[in-house]
């Protein structure tokens, strides 16, 4: 991808951006008291991401540092979610034990309520925006090569 679009385009995504993200940061942290959660929040971010690649364009080598920081970024998440999950085997006590919410319970419909969930809720939000991206990245490569 090279070329970006005409200024009204990127006018307009320089404007929604912020807002896409913080939307994203929303739906992530208030996923476990509220519709919503790691995923959907991911996608915003990484419709955010994209939105920002098309209206702009990129240049062939910062695509591959791009697709190179998301995929060790996406590892990187699930590794993180893969361990918070297994904590609770580790203690006999079952996978994905919301262990924090037994020992630190706070206040119902509060997000220190949550235990692990919002933690967990932030490393899939950061692994699948990071997968998204990967796979746009991987898409506008391949079609530049055609």
């Amino acid at each position: 991808m090279k070329h970006g679009m005409s200024v009204i385009v990127q006018s307009i995504a320089r404007l929604m951006v912020p807002f896409i993200w913080m939307f994203g940061i929303y739906i992530i942290a208030h996923g476990h008291i509220s519709p919503g959660g790691g995923f959907a929040g991911g996608v915003f971010l990484a419709g955010g991401f994209i939105l920002i690649t098309l209206a702009f364009g990129s240049a062939p080598d910062k695509e591959e540092r791009s697709q190179d920081f998301a995929s060790k970024l996406e590892s990187e998440a699930l590794l993180i979610f893969l361990i918070m999950a297994s904590i609770g085997l580790v203690l006999k006590l079952g996978l994905m034990a919301n262990l924090l919410a037994k020992t630190h319970p706070g206040l119902p419909g509060h997000i220190a309520a949550g235990g692990l969930i919002p933690w967990e809720n932030l490393a899939i939000g950061v692994e699948v925006s990071a997968a998204l991206a990967v796979m746009f990245i991987a898409f506008a490569r391949h079609r530049l090569k055609e």
